[in-house]
């Protein structure tokens, strides 16, 4: 059931995107409270909350979370409470179990604007200690009580159980026993008496129904090659939702159990142990850790470049294909050839496991691709203002302005220290180098293009407060949704761009990098 539980998110999170809602939070409203930013009740119990907003509501929600002491996280806990709303705002809620729970209460307005807050309850059991309990097959399990006393227990039928799981269960009782003789669910009754103060036991006699489900555990060992980086669910069958499933590695270097699924931390061998409702099985984890050397490559016209794939398994065949091979060839060895100016990529296929994709930029040469190849040496330099014309430190303009010098060049006719920004800006446009007062697309820029950017006013030329230094095409992390998956399109070209921002100097997505804040794009040489 918890794959189907993914699955219907999914789902729902999809309608939203594409039938355009565009709800967003109120900025002018105050700050949503409830009456009650705490509160303890015992299970039975009704127990208010109302919510106090600005807002002119026409519509409110709740939603209801426990919090798990395994995984340290809230979930939705199914069939553990009720509510009724009372309007206004007011919903009453009664808990069936015992622990902590998130309650939340949310309004809409006319205008999708919305509100929430939340309560914190706790909620002390009285009854049976859990209200859904799960139990092998050929197995028993004991029914607890928490501040009660527990008398008898006895199968019922639930004639307002529509669950497709139900019918199917059957189960034997014997005192607080129950033993699981068929896969399915049960409704089990259980009839206690509530602690009081002066008389253990002493209450009336109460009764309450609990959901038992009996399970069948099968696993399914998980084939394939497995890739670092990657996530795994386990191939588990015949469990419910109430299971009791410990997953466990010996190995945290290779893989780890977050509590929802296995994530594949590194390359090696992996023991898992998985016990679901007592059922004990293990199976073994080979992952491995690919590397592709060349993302992205700045190549001048008639060089050679050798592209690696590294970390795969043997007998894993790599195929290079250029897109464009008037660009860049590519042997079947990865040796990439520049052969006329312009951009174009290699696709790396390894197999079927995984593929890559190296974005091939071709320059002519010159003091400003000089320039971009200097800039990319000082790639994991550290970022100082203080510090900026020391050797390993660098801020923004004094990347782009040592990078130029390294390059033979010196930016705004200075030879010893680095101008602002906003300074260079400045020079670079009285000397006529402007192309562009705004973002334009990166077909039309060229290795050694400088960004300016304006976060904000002040008091500089043109409020410019960043620069950065345009490096090739590339695609620094673009992906586009289509139905419920995601899919990368290796011929997208985002531009990549290096500047310096803390903590170090390093690459980055042009596209991407605020470009609504470009104020100037400058070309110091040709």
């Amino acid at each position: 059931m918890s794959k189907v539980r993914s699955v219907v998110a999914v789902i729902l999170a999809a309608v939203l995107v594409f039938s355009g809602f565009s709800g967003v939070r109120s900025v002018e409203a105050a700050e949503a409270k409830l009456n009650k930013s705490k509160a303890e009740t015992d299970t039975g119990e009704k127990m208010s909350l109302k919510i106090k907003t600005s807002l002119e509501a026409v519509y409110y929600y709740t939603d209801v979370e426990k919090y798990d002491e395994n995984t340290g996280r809230y979930y939705y806990p199914g069939n553990v409470y009720s509510y009724e709303e009372k309007g206004k705002g007011k919903f009453s809620y009664t808990f069936y179990e015992g622990g902590t729970y998130r309650v939340s209460i949310g309004a809409y307005d006319a205008d999708y604007n919305w509100d929430s807050a939340s309560c914190i309850v706790k909620v002390r059991n009285v009854g049976p200690s859990k209200r859904n309990i799960a139990v092998l097959k050929d197995s028993e399990i004991l029914i607890t009580t928490d501040n009660a006393v527990f008398e008898r227990a006895e199968i019922v039928k639930d004639e307002n159980d529509w669950y497709w799981y139900s019918s199917d269960g059957e189960v034997s009782i014997a005192g607080n026993r129950i033993r699981g003789i068929q896969e399915g669910r049960v409704t089990v009754r259980v009839y206690y008496r509530p602690d009081l103060p002066d008389s253990p036991g002493g209450g009336k006699l109460t009764d309450a129904d609990i959901k038992v489900y009996i399970t069948d555990p099968v696993y399914t060992p998980i084939e394939g090659y497995k890739l670092a980086g990657y996530y795994e669910y386990l191939n588990l069958d015949g469990v419910s939702d109430y299971s009791d499933v410990t997953v466990t590695t010996d190995n945290e270097e290779v893989c780890i159990w977050n509590g929802y699924c296995l994530e594949i931390t590194g390359a090696g061998k992996c023991k898992l142990t998985i016990i679901a409702d007592g059922r004990k099985f293990t199976d073994t984890i080979e992952a491995y850790a690919p590397s592709f050397s060349d993302p992205v490559l700045l190549l001048k016209k008639k060089k050679e470049h050798t592209v690696k794939v590294s970390g795969l398994p043997d007998g894993i065949k790599v195929k290079y294909t250029s897109a464009d091979k008037k660009i860049a060839t590519v042997s079947k060895d990865g040796k990439v050839k520049a052969k006329a100016a312009g951009s174009t990529y290699i696709t790396v296929k390894c197999g079927d496991l995984v593929s890559y994709t190296c974005y091939v930029t071709v320059s002519s040469g010159g003091k400003a691709f000089e320039a971009a190849k200097k800039a990319a040496g000082f790639i994991g330099g550290r970022y100082s203002q203080d510090r900026r014309m020391e050797d390993g430190y660098f801020d923004c303009s004094s990347l782009v302005w040592r990078s130029y010098k390294a390059a033979g060049c010196l930016l705004a006719g200075e030879s010893k220290y680095a101008p602002t920004a906003a300074n260079l800006a400045k020079k670079l446009e009285e000397e006529g180098r402007t192309i562009s007062y705004k973002y334009v697309d990166p077909s039309e820029l060229k290795p050694g293009d400088l960004i300016f950017y304006s976060s904000g006013s002040n008091g500089r030329y043109k409020n410019i407060d960043h620069v950065a230094m345009y490096y090739a095409a590339g695609n620094a992390g673009s992906y586009y949704m289509y139905g419920f998956d995601y899919y990368y399109e290796p011929e997208y070209n985002g531009g990549i761009i290096i500047h310096a921002t803390s903590p170090a100097v390093h690459m980055a997505g042009y596209s991407g990098y605020i470009p609504d804040r470009i104020v100037m794009i400058c070309r110091p040489v040709e």
